[in-house]
């Protein structure tokens, strides 16, 4: 089944979902989960065509930002079908490449990521907007592990035989899946560690869509117990121009 869920948390990252939202919405239904004291959030949300949770959870087990709470009540209101996509709202989807793989041709049984490109200015942002140049941002290396030791691959504090620990700005999976016991994770990174260590070593990996990238807005792995840097008042990109410069890169 083709079908494509896109479910984006949301809370005080306003600024960013302006600019990651309207290429969101142009791949499958958008569920954006907020709260309902994030006013700009449920307006962009729902101006730009995206369906929009409002819900507390994110405060649940006592936590700074209970991700996994928020994204289980998103899971229980949107109730998808097919794949589902779990997508920070920092996180703009490129155009995919020429000849790419249809979600039908994906493993039912994998855990799909893929790389990104850092943007971690709004300063940058505006250079790229200026000279359609998205594409030559930087790319996040692989492996996406830490190692302890010289012989042992460990990925949230856990041994792996697997070199790639999928972090959890894109993760690509086939649903009904069960995420039981991970809203009681206390912050979005312990989240996403845990979500993805519910696949074996051999079931994670990355989109088979050759050189395929996401761009990351701001600085990497400063919020994931809630929006600590500073916000941006930066532009989208205009209609159909990521097309043309995905199309230019490609070839």
């Amino acid at each position: 089944m083709d079908t494509l869920t896109i479910i984006m948390t949301s809370v005080d990252y306003s600024d960013y979902l302006q600019l990651t939202l309207p290429e969101a919405v142009k791949y499958g239904r958008v569920v954006v989960a907020t709260s309902p004291d994030d006013d700009r959030t449920i307006r962009i949300a729902e101006s730009l065509g995206a369906e929009c949770l409002q819900t507390y959870a994110w405060n649940n087990h006592r936590s700074p930002f209970s991700k996994g709470a928020g994204i289980n009540a998103a899971l229980e209101y949107a109730k998808p079908q097919g794949w589902l996509l779990l997508l920070d709202s920092d996180i703009v989807l490129l155009p995919p490449p020429p000849n790419f793989w249809p979600l039908s041709r994906l493993d039912t049984t994998c855990l799909y990521g893929v790389q990104r490109r850092q943007c971690p200015t709004e300063q940058l942002w505006r250079q790229c907007l200026n000279r359609k140049s998205w594409y030559d941002l930087p790319v996040d290396p692989l492996p996406l592990v830490r190692g302890r030791g010289r012989k042992k691959k460990v990925w949230g504090g856990r041994p792996t035989g697997n070199p790639i620990g999928l972090e959890g700005y894109f993760q690509l999976w086939h649903y009904p899946f069960d995420t039981r016991g991970l809203s009681e994770c206390r912050t979005a990174a312990k989240y996403d560690v845990e979500l993805g260590l519910r696949w074996p070593d051999d079931k994670r990996m990355l989109l088979p869509w050759a050189g395929y990238t996401v761009i990351h807005l701001g600085p990497a792995r400063q919020n994931w117990k809630g929006r600590k840097t500073a916000q941006w008042s930066a532009l989208p990109i205009p209609n159909g121009e990521l097309e043309q410069a995905a199309e230019k890169y490609h070839g």
